[in-house]
């Protein structure tokens, strides 16, 4: 990541990067870059979330889906 994000990036105030942040990156014309992977790369955000990728992480999902393991 480009620390130049950060720019973009209110102090001390919460920033949603697709409701926030990403719109101000784009209204100055700057680039945002994207990959597809078959890794694991989950959101753990939530309770709920941190709870499915626990369960994800015991079940050995998480192994399978590792870069090193592809």
């Amino acid at each position: 990541m480009n620390p130049e994000i950060f720019d973009f990036i209110d102090k001390g105030v919460f920033s949603d990067f697709g409701k926030d942040i990403f719109p101000k990156v784009l209204h100055k014309r700057k680039l945002i870059s994207a990959y597809n992977t078959t890794e694991y790369i989950k959101d753990i955000g939530t309770p709920s979330r941190l709870l499915e990728v626990e369960k994800d992480f015991l079940s050995g999902k998480v192994q399978l889906r590792n870069k090193i393991n592809k």
